[in-house]
């Protein structure tokens, strides 16, 4: 059978405990931020093998995908200045700002080809003389302000992704995509050259017309086909050999 302490051992006890506590709090607070920063790291790290795993992230980008968490990684607060002192924030988070901008110019491009596409397509069923000419001169304005621009946005934005990111510029779903990138520039070339021909066209529609504008939709549909196959490479990035 136990005795009951006495009230001076059990308040010297009970302060004893709560100095401890004190002094681990403090202790904890000072070594917080490597703690955080390692279990971070750790998660990311976890969670990049569950990805690896379940074919979402390809083996070989793996320490690509790493590299840019631990790059971008950052937290508010007094952390964020240690991290920025460690090199391991980017302030600006620039490979985040030039993705989201390769990402809109692609979107901007391909909505612009159907959107105008679409315009020229209807236009044509009309087979009024005035309206498809009038039509082709809106497609070609259309496509000097919306599919020119973000033509030369993506490769840009894209080289830059490549040396931020460290990746291999010849990696097999790059190489297709610049072929395809390619493909679908050679294929809108003469489409706006015949767009041009047919806004500058005499008052009639002649037979020159129609088969300029068979031309035109034989030209299309690779080229749609084309940007359509990039957004797939762009998501997957698959091993193709």
């Amino acid at each position: 059978m136990h005795r009951r302490l006495p009230a001076a051992t059990r308040w010297a006890a009970s302060a004893i405990r709560r100095f401890c506590a004190a002094k681990i709090a403090a202790s904890s607070a000072r070594h917080h931020f490597s703690l955080h920063l390692d279990f971070d790291l750790w998660a990311a790290s976890r969670t990049t093998c569950d990805l690896v795993f379940k074919g979402r992230v390809h083996p070989s980008e793996y320490s690509e995908y790493m590299e840019l968490r631990r790059r971008n990684h950052r937290c508010a607060g007094p952390a964020a200045d240690r991290r920025q002192e460690l090199g391991i924030v980017e302030p600006l988070m620039l490979y985040d700002l030039v993705k989201t901008l390769h990402i809109l110019t692609a979107t901007w491009l391909f909505g612009a080809g159907c959107s105008t596409a679409f315009h020229m397509l209807w236009a044509w069923r009309s087979g009024e003389a005035n309206i498809i000419r009038r039509a082709a001169r809106g497609t070609v304005l259309a496509d000097w302000m919306f599919t020119a621009i973000p033509g030369v946005l993506q490769p840009l934005t894209g080289i830059a992704l490549i040396v931020l990111a460290g990746i291999d510029p010849w990696s097999p779903w790059l190489v297709a995509t610049y072929g395809l990138f390619m493909l679908a520039l050679a294929c809108w070339l003469p489409v706006a050259a015949i767009q041009i021909r047919l806004a500058r066209g005499p008052a009639a529609i002649g037979a020159d017309d129609r088969r300029a504008f068979r031309h035109w939709l034989f030209l299309g549909c690779p080229g749609f086909s084309a940007v359509l196959a990039i957004f797939y490479l762009m998501v997957a990035k698959p091993v193709l050999w």
